[in-house]
């Protein structure tokens, strides 16, 4: 029965997502913000003349704004193309496997490094309105990302019995290693590229105080939800008072207090 199961075409895992919202890489930082407030989704791609280059959220916009290069003249920052939130390390994060692939053949090629598989989901007229269509091509695309591959699996979770009455420290999901941290108290942009690693190994950093009890976490999944006035806020807080704005979504009470470590 597994082997049946992994012998399902990838489209059955592209089945209610969504159509990607697509950029040229030549638009700007400013008009890929203004389609990020717009359309409300929380990534867009970014799509050369013959496929696609990255993506990105408002957590790269943020980081982007609040390097020391750009922190001094946002203005200028941002006339700059989407082409600069993009890095070699973004493009091997992703991957391309036809809607017609099985399951199997896709999930080997997560193995081998993606983290992101682009899969077409439709194919429409074009239609300049359509988020999911590229210029030049009638077909529409989804991410599929290895929590699609993990929720399609659990689905059929009895297939792959004794699994669910495994414990999870018994099946390795939980790491004790390689976890990103930051004292409550640390400065501003000390923390800045722990932000962005996090955001590339989807998951989060963790706050803690001195003596390393957790207090919470920096996550960049509401942070993606913030607008460009959050780089002021990135730039400038401490890592407790980020989480604290980050909780508030950008509306904090009027003094952020702090305990005593």
């Amino acid at each position: 029965m597994a082997v049946n199961l992994l012998s399902h075409e990838v489209s059955d895992l592209c089945i209610g997502k969504p159509a990607l919202r697509v950029l040229p890489i030549s638009a700007t930082i400013h008009e890929a913000i203004l389609v990020l407030k717009q359309c409300g989704d929380t990534y867009i791609s970014v799509w050369t003349s013959e496929a696609f280059a990255g993506k990105f959220c408002m957590v790269d916009i943020l980081c982007y704004l609040c390097a020391e290069e750009n922190i001094s003249s946002p203005e200028a920052a941002l006339k700059n193309s989407v082409s600069v939130l993009l890095s070699n390390e973004t493009a091997a994060l992703m991957g391309h496997v036809e809607s017609h692939s099985r399951v199997i053949d896709a999930l080997n090629l997560l193995l081998e490094g993606p983290r992101i598989l682009w899969a077409p989901i439709q194919s429409t007229a074009s239609h300049p309105k359509n988020p999911g269509s590229i210029t030049g091509h009638s077909t529409m695309f989804c991410w599929l990302t290895q929590e699609d591959f993990a929720r399609f699996f659990f689905n059929s979770i009895a297939t792959f019995s004794p699994v669910a009455d495994l414990s999870v420290s018994h099946l390795g999901l939980v790491r004790s290693t390689d976890v990103f941290t930051v004292h409550r108290h640390d400065p501003d942009l000390s923390f800045l590229p722990l932000i962005s690693r996090a955001l590339h190994e989807q998951t989060s950093v963790a706050v803690i105080t001195h003596d390393r009890k957790l207090i919470g976490e920096i996550s960049p999944s509401p942070l993606a939800s913030c607008d460009e006035s959050a780089a002021a806020a990135l730039a400038a807080l401490s890592a407790g008072d980020l989480m604290t704005y980050i909780d508030w979504r950008g509306s904090p009470p009027e003094a952020i207090s702090e305990e005593d470590c």
